[in-house]
């Protein structure tokens, strides 16, 4: 049997540990017309599983012959995506209804506008997706694009303002956009998208530490493999909840092991473990901290466990106003997190080693 979990980013591996009740009330909302989520921001640090619950989330809606989902780029013309997109996911009927729209040539290959059209004339996408949107609103079709590691672009920004009228004019469509918390709130921040200020997020958390355990000892009972308690609990303890980090434990184990796992074989593996957690996922993080970051989180990172705001005011001879502001930044970034009040942690497994071993020495 092949290795059944798959530590690749931007790929949904064969064991997922699902969110079910989250999709579950997201689908919901998207058939309300009334709900805020209609337009919808997911957002987590890299690795959090991203990718994997919106390729959930388009399987659940899919089912549905009344939605249409488009997984399109944040990238390159997002508009004639977005055209291209609903004309090759709708049926025959469909299509031949908008193959009779006054004016519009539309294929899988293109999108024309013949009316009044120079040779040098643009493709007016406001005008055309609105006739497209209001002959699938006739046959109460809504189209939900999807947009995975969105960024800002020029693209873009046309694209949300065309979005945010066709939004208003209570035309059928949906909007789901998922990135990394910076790129988020990047977003959300930039002068020409300020509507997405209003949009909902939806914060990818940790893996429920009993779910991550029972995937664990299914995938391998499944194989006809024995796992021991002792390494189950080891190889929860070690994921801590991370995403990419049960996928890591998971397929190491499994690949360094043959027909019984202990608590001996999880240990064997630790240290390429951290090395790979270390280097496909925490260096990439790190790249957004600014100095004040680095020395916030290296100041943690001397304490065996949580750490008060006021131990690190106190070690860094900064005000607890001035340090607040980073607090807030690296949690919305998901690096710590409030463990009680006035504590915070590492949210992340290992990461307090990773912080001594690459960061600390920057300021010794």
């Amino acid at each position: 049997m092949n290795n059944p979990f798959n530590p690749s980013f931007g790929k949904v591996p064969p064991i997922y540990i699902d969110r079910t009740e989250l999709i579950e009330n997201l689908v919901e909302e998207l058939k309300n017309p009334d709900s805020p989520y209609q337009t919808t921001l997911v957002y987590g640090q890299r690795g959090s599983g991203k990718t994997s619950f919106i390729s959930a989330l388009s399987h659940e809606i899919e089912s549905n012959n009344d939605y249409i989902i488009l997984n399109i780029p944040s990238t390159g013309n997002v508009l004639r995506s977005y055209v291209q997109g609903i004309y090759s996911k709708t049926s025959k009927a469909v299509q031949k209804t908008l193959d009779s729209l006054d004016g519009i040539s539309v294929s899988i290959f293109g999108v024309q506008v013949e009316y009044n059209k120079k040779d040098n004339e643009q493709i007016n996408y406001q005008l055309v997706l609105e006739k497209i949107l209001k002959k699938l609103s006739e046959k109460n079709i809504t189209v939900i694009v999807v947009i995975d590691e969105v960024k800002a672009s020029a693209e873009f920004r046309e694209f949300i303002s065309i979005y945010q009228i066709l939004l208003s004019q209570n035309l059928p469509v949906r909007l789901i956009l998922a990135g990394l918390p910076q790129n988020v709130s990047e977003l959300q921040n930039d002068n020409q998208l300020t509507f997405l200020l209003r949009a909902p997020r939806i914060t990818l958390t940790s893996l429920d530490s009993s779910n991550v355990r029972f995937n664990y000892k299914k995938a391998f009972e499944n194989a006809g493999r024995t796992i021991e308690d002792k390494a189950l609990d080891k190889m929860t303890k070690a994921s801590g909840g991370y995403a990419y980090a049960f996928q890591l434990m998971g397929w190491l184990v499994w690949k360094n092991t043959t027909n019984t796992v202990t608590e001996k074989d999880v240990n064997a593996v630790l240290d390429e473990y951290k090395m790979l957690l270390f280097r496909n996922a925490y260096i990439k993080i790190s790249e957004n901290f600014s100095q004040m970051d680095k020395i916030f989180v290296t100041t943690m990172a001397k304490s065996p466990n949580s750490t008060s705001m006021k131990k690190l005011v106190e070690a860094t001879g900064k005000s607890n106003a001035y340090l607040s502001n980073y607090r807030a930044r690296l949690l919305d970034s998901q690096v710590i997190v409030q463990t009680s009040y006035g504590y915070i942690g590492f949210s992340l497994p290992f990461f307090r080693e990773f912080v001594n071993e690459r960061m600390a020495p920057e300021f010794e």
